[in-house]
Order: structure tokens, then sequence, then C-alpha cells
């Protein structure tokens, strides 16, 4: 095990993540007996199963390079000494964009509310994102210790921005792959088109996510308040009229806002951030 993680430490961390978060889940989606369905009980599980991807790089960091390597980890974890572009841009670049795109796409505030749904998920994004994120402790908090504190900087070390975005947002978005199978989570898509889909849209996040990973120095606590921003605003869908619309159009819509998102982040490294002093990115 030990000589595996050595030569191969980036697919052991793979491999050992989702067998983590995997198995956790394993008992109760084999008790469902195909009939699946969230459960308090399995909702438990799966909170703990979050933390898969950050026990995963712990046990990894421990084994290639010992205990005061996972300290500096943890450190990044409270990072908050950057930018404030850095807070400005994770906080409400994808809200501005997810809300001006759905006025665009014909999507009216629930109760013709605009200012309220405006304040409600624009102003207020950073409160909401840190208590879905911090507070709770649910998701950001139990994944991006894993992905963006571990497995991003060892891909950076190979790929440029891309490449590593599209390697981990792919490795992110199968990790995910036993919730496909609860119609709850996917939004009643057929799971097939769902599977199909949702890789767009993480490898998409994962790309504006190693922007924010270079102008904040690594800052896992960075990644772990835009990711409480991302499911903070993508289930935000009770404050829109969505009713005539399908589930797959609105998965669309949101995909296709993340996509949008990523190439304004692009736009912004290479044009206003970097003339802030902020890191330069390729």
């Amino acid at each position: 095990m030990k000589t595996l993680i050595k030569s191969h430490p980036i697919w052991s961390y793979v491999i050992l993540a989702y067998s983590i978060s995997w198995l956790i889940q394993l008992p109760e989606l084999i008790a469902m007996q195909g009939s699946y369905h969230f459960t308090g009980r399995y909702l438990l599980l799966l909170n703990v199963a979050s933390y898969g991807p950050s026990i995963a790089a712990i046990i990894v960091i421990t084994v290639l390079e010992g205990w005061t390597s996972v300290q500096s980890l943890i450190k990044r974890l409270f990072q908050w000494r950057v930018s404030l572009l850095v807070y400005l841009a994770t906080f409400f670049i994808f809200p501005l964009v997810f809300f001006i795109g759905y006025q665009v796409l014909g999507i009216s505030a629930s109760e013709n509310e605009t200012l309220l749904v405006f304040l409600t998920l624009v102003v207020a994004v950073p409160i909401n994102s840190v208590i879905a994120s911090v507070v709770f402790g649910i998701g950001p908090l139990g994944e991006e210790l894993g992905w963006r504190g571990f497995m991003l900087p060892r891909l950076l070390e190979r790929y440029g921005d891309f490449h590593s975005s599209f390697i981990l947002g792919l490795v992110w978005a199968f990790w995910h792959l036993p919730v496909f199978l609860f119609p709850e989570w996917r939004g009643d898509i057929p799971i097939t088109l769902s599977i199909i889909l949702y890789p767009f849209g993480t490898v998409a996040i994962a790309y504006i996510m190693t922007k924010l990973h270079h102008w904040s120095q690594g800052s896992v606590l960075i990644a772990i308040l835009f990711h409480g921003v991302v499911n903070y605003i993508a289930d935000s869908q009770e404050y829109w009229l969505i009713d005539s619309f399908s589930p797959l159009m609105v998965r669309i819509a949101i995909t296709g806002l993340f996509i949008v998102t990523a190439f304004v982040f692009w736009i912004f490294s290479t044009k206003t951030v970097q003339r802030q002093s902020l890191p330069a990115v390729d």
C-alpha cells in the first residue's frame, strides 16, 4: 500500500477517497433493495461520507511526507488573509451571473419579488455561504481539504489550469455516483442524462476554483466558501418561477451558467486581477 501511494500518489488518493465515501454509503444502499429515496439514516451517512476526500488526503500525505505536511495542509484551512478582490470574486461573481442569466433566459423571480430575490441570492450570499459550508460542516468542509487542498496542487505540478481542472472535475463528478441513484438528488432527470450532464458543471466549477486557488495562494478556506456559494445558489430554485420549465431544461440552464462563470473567471484572470498584482495564472 505504501509503495503504491508513493509510486502513484494522485490516483492512490482518488481510489482511497472513492473507497472511503462509497463504503460508508454501501450498507444503506444495499438495504434499500433498489428503491432509492432519501431517509434520515442515509442522509446522516452521506454527510459522514462527504469527509472521504479529506480523510484520504490526510492518509496519503502522512504516507508521502509525514505529519508536518498534514499540519501545513490544515493551516491552509484557516488561510483567510487574501486580497479583498478574491473575496469579492468568491462570493459575488457566480450569484450575479446566475441572477442575470435567469432573467435573460426568461425565468422570473417568485411572486415577482425580484429585489427580494436579488438581496437574498446576491447581497446576502456571504452569510449564507458561511452557514452552508462552515457552520454546518457538510459537503464543502468535508471535501475541499482533499480536492483543492491535496489533489489540485499536485495536478498543477504536471498540467496547466484547464487540464488540471478537467481531470479534477471528472473525478469530483463521479465521486458523486451513488447519489445519482436518487431521483430527488438528480431532480427527476433520467439517470443517464444526469450522468452525462453533471460533469460539464463540475469541470466548469473546478476551473473556477483553480483560478481562486492561484489568487488566494492555495487557501482551502476560499475553496470551501466558494463551494458553499455554489451549493446555496444551485439549490435556490424555490425563489424562481420554474414550473413551466422541465427539470432537464433547468439543469441545462444551471450548467450553462457555470460555464459562463468559468469564462468570466478566465477573462478576469487574464485582465483585471493580474493588474492588481495577484499571482499570475495561465
